[in-house]
């Protein structure tokens, strides 16, 4: 979404079209900034824009109304009697031939939305278009302030205000989908010849909800080459989250993994391995101390066994007092 666009090509018979008007309560009305324009019903609230053009357009001449015969015969006399050249065209002012019209980038409020799930009732909320279209000058009622929410830092102070409304979204009245909007200085996860171009080019961007999060998320770059890498150009490890490019591992697969497996890198795959053996190595003298431990014992028993019937032994030969 472009900051400025406009969408009209110079008539050379039409007035050069101004930059700014002065409606009816003496307000000034400039490019890109955003005004109220008459309901189209009596009772609705005022519709949003923002204006990005003034242009002319000619003026649409009313029909004449149809005659007789005979009212065309006494017309062509009376113009023959009065001496007037009907061959000649008489001039007029460019005024009279032309109308100034406001083009307008549309809002809407969400409860006007044909989506039974938008149920907002914050009343500043509105909902960006791309629709355009020319309207009278005269339509426009006065002005107010319309801004994304990252561009205000304090929401419910700026909804406090008169006249001072917000969007975040943008709908496709085509597709009938609504998409987020996020303000191009958010964006990371891209290569940076694209993050130079969009910010060089664009104020805002839209998409998916799923699409904008991952564009917003930390950049993502190759373990190998650093460079960034797309999803189906790249894979991910399991274990540590790193990215690699396909063609950047040795050896290349042929392929990303299907969904739903998931993939380990080497460094990761070493590290499963060391820790494997580590815990054999850790079994297997656990197992040896618990099998010299119960040889021990057995040992220590049978030396206690012996004595208590060499013991027994002695005693029973020893004779009465």
């Amino acid at each position: 979404m472009s900051g400025h666009l406009q969408m009209s090509t110079l008539d050379p018979s039409l007035p050069v079209p101004p930059t700014s008007v002065t409606i009816a309560d003496g307000t000034s009305v400039s490019i890109d900034e955003y005004v109220y324009l008459q309901a189209e019903y009596p009772g609705e609230p005022h519709y949003v824009g923002r204006v990005m053009e003034f242009v002319y357009v000619p003026r649409v001449r009313q029909p004449k109304p149809l005659l007789s015969m005979s009212g065309i015969r006494k017309q062509m006399a009376d113009k023959t009697a009065s001496g007037d050249d009907s061959g000649r065209d008489t001039p007029t002012p460019a005024s009279s031939t032309a109308q100034l019209r406001v083009r307008l980038a549309w809002f809407q409020r969400p409860r006007d939305l044909p989506l039974t799930r938008v149920r907002a009732k914050d009343m500043r909320l509105l909902v960006a278009t791309m629709h355009t279209d020319l309207n009278p000058v005269s339509a426009i009622r006065g002005k107010c302030q319309v801004r994304h929410v990252s561009e205000i830092s304090d929401l419910n102070a700026w909804k406090s205000q008169v006249d001072h409304y917000y969007y975040t979204q943008l709908f496709d009245r085509y597709s009938t989908r609504l998409y987020d909007i996020v303000p191009v200085s958010q964006i990371r996860n891209a290569p940076q010849e694209v993050l130079q171009k969009l910010h060089d080019t664009y104020e805002f961007i839209f998409a998916e909800t799923q699409k904008i999060n991952d564009l917003v998320s930390t950049r993502r770059a190759c373990t190998v080459c650093a460079k960034w890498c797309s999803i189906s150009e790249s894979v991910k490890c399991s274990l540590c989250e790193k990215h690699y490019h396909l063609q950047c591992l040795d050896p290349p697969p042929s392929r990303k993994p299907a969904k739903g497996y998931g993939w380990q890198c080497a460094a990761c795959l070493r590290r499963m391995q060391d820790h494997r053996a580590r815990s054999e190595d850790t079994a297997n003298d656990s197992a040896s101390s618990a099998a010299s431990f119960s040889a021990d014992r057995k040992r220590i028993t049978r030396n206690m066994a012996e004595e208590l019937t060499a013991h027994r032994i002695l005693v029973s030969n020893t004779p009465n007092g």
